[in-house]
């Protein structure tokens, strides 16, 4: 019985690999459609509010005589939820340097990201941050230095941390979840084909024995019949010799 089942075994194991793995790729198709879908959500989310940003403090220049001066909760560190950058040309500030920001730290904004205008992703000291930026014509805004009167560029920025994490959360659940189901159709596909092949297997195995059984029992009177014709047929005879031995 064992021997019959060992094929059965062994055609059901093949399925039940064959199954998890299409199951596994197209899993991961998903998934993967899945984690796109909700992060360009999420980034949509985040570029609306720059765009609101933008136009408010376009019309409205931040005071940055303090670290809060954007109204943020994060302290005026680049963990701040809110972060602005007035760029200046050189030498239209009498302290120096080229910008005034919201960080605390002051931490400028890159020179390779100072033109940009459509939302990017860009990271400063380790942090991710989406910016978007704007030409102004000539503002007045008040800094720690004084009132600076000059044409300026805004750059507006939200810190996007927690759309990282929110996408490696995803992943991360995504993959326990693909492990889960993976192991569910392995063993389900491996369970119904073992239930399944069995019986056949078994029947298929009966039936060859009949065959068997059959073909033997059948050979005695085909030897008898063959040894017969061969002697009627091995030298001429009459016709009633014939007919008795046929």
């Amino acid at each position: 019985m064992n021997r019959r089942l060992e094929r059965v075994n062994v055609a059901s194991l093949r399925v039940a690999l064959i199954s998890t793995g299409v199951v596994a790729v197209v899993y991961a198709i998903v998934a993967m459609v899945v984690v796109v879908f909700v992060t360009n959500n999420l980034t949509a989310q985040v570029d609306s509010k720059l765009s609101s940003s933008l136009t408010y403090y376009a019309a409205n220049p931040p005071n940055f005589t303090t670290a809060g001066a954007v109204g943020d909760t994060g302290g005026g560190g680049l963990d701040s939820p809110t972060l602005v950058w007035v760029v200046f040309p050189s030498g239209a500030l009498p302290f120096g340097g080229t910008q005034v920001t919201s960080i605390a730290d002051g931490t400028a904004l890159p020179a390779a990201d100072i033109s940009i205008t459509d939302p990017t992703t860009i990271s400063i000291k380790g942090v991710d941050l989406r910016i978007a930026g704007a030409s102004l014509g000539s503002i007045h805004v008040h800094t720690r230095f004084g009132p600076v009167v000059s044409s300026a560029r805004l750059v507006v920025g939200y810190n996007v941390e927690s759309v990282s994490q929110a996408r490696s959360s995803l992943i991360v659940t995504e993959a326990a979840a693909g492990v889960i189901v993976l192991l569910l159709v392995f063993g389900g596909t491996l369970f119904v084909g073992r239930r399944v092949g069995a019986p056949i297997e078994l029947a298929r195995q009966r039936q060859l024995e009949f065959t068997a059984d059959a073909s033997h029992e059948l050979r005695t009177p085909l030897a008898v019949i063959e040894a017969q014709t061969s002697l009627a047929l091995n030298q001429d005879r009459d016709p009633a010799w014939y007919r008795n031995a046929f």
